[in-house]
């Protein structure tokens, strides 16, 4: 949201009493147009417009730091229709006695209403910005107009005032952003870190597992019994294998052994 201040002629309005006189300025605070400088003020914007103006002080040339700087009251501002266009109007009362003196012998011939501009909304490909939320915050009376020259309209003074404020956003925004040290690393948020710490616990829970069961698993070798070594068979003493001689040789022919076995004869040469 940004803050403007512009300038606007006023006519000045005198109701005599008996022994005082009240002093009015009146003007057009704003009108229903497109701007050379390509700046739109719709009916919508104007008519959300002219009630912020009700009630707001008439100030010493923006000082709001005391309220003595209050010399009066806007009284009216109302949201009509000219020749098929719109605009705002609006009638403050002047209080301050010297302030009266100023307006009645046109020393002040101008008032400068502060008010605030939400955004600037360009149109399509065109080069034209729609005014968007543009609320009043105070009048002022002042010794020198927003233009010096006092040949500009009202709209053209708005339109300078929101540039300016615009630019001079930028132009800040562009002074912060350069002094700002780089941006560290966000540091996690206190569930982040928790998630973490869960995270770390489960992974050690898992490792200490797989360990418990490796141990497992070499204790249960270890108490295996050894494998005992096979024993030589013991043969009874009136078994004989079916290869034992059952009979003596009985005989010899051309150098051969015949022998008799359980499982048969065998013949062998004897040298």
């Amino acid at each position: 949201m940004k803050t403007i201040h512009y300038s606007v002629p006023i006519r000045v309005q005198e109701n005599v009493k008996e022994q005082d006189s009240q002093v009015f300025v009146q003007g057009t605070a704003i009108n229903e147009t497109v701007t050379r400088n390509g700046y739109k003020y719709t009916p919508e914007v104007l008519k959300d417009f002219a009630p912020t103006l009700i009630g707001k002080p008439i100030l010493d040339t923006h000082n709001d730091k005391s309220i003595f700087n209050i010399l009066g009251n806007v009284v009216e501002a109302e949201y009509t229709v000219e020749n098929g266009k719109g605009k705002v109007t609006f009638k403050g009362e002047i209080k301050d006695p010297e302030a009266k003196k100023l307006v009645k012998d046109g020393r002040v011939q101008n008032v400068s209403i502060g008010a605030t501009v939400e955004d600037l909304i360009k149109e399509n490909e065109s080069n034209i910005f729609t005014v968007k939320g543009l609320k009043a915050t105070e009048l002022s009376l002042c010794s020198v107009p927003g233009d010096p020259e006092a040949k500009l309209s009202i709209a053209q003074n708005l339109d300078i005032a929101i540039a300016e404020a615009f630019q001079k956003n930028k132009e800040e925004e562009k002074m912060v952003k350069e002094q700002e040290p780089e941006k560290k690393e966000e540091e996690p948020t206190e569930p982040e870190k928790k998630e973490e710490q869960e995270d770390t616990i489960t992974t050690a829970l898992e490792e200490i597992k797989t360990m418990l069961s490796e141990i497992k698993s070499m204790l249960e070798k270890k108490e295996e019994p050894e494998a005992q070594a096979e024993e030589p068979e013991v043969v009874p003493e009136n078994f004989k294998s079916k290869n034992q001689v059952t009979e003596a040789t009985v005989q010899e022919d051309d150098g051969f052994i015949v022998e008799k076995t359980a499982s048969g004869v065998r013949f062998y040469k004897s040298y």
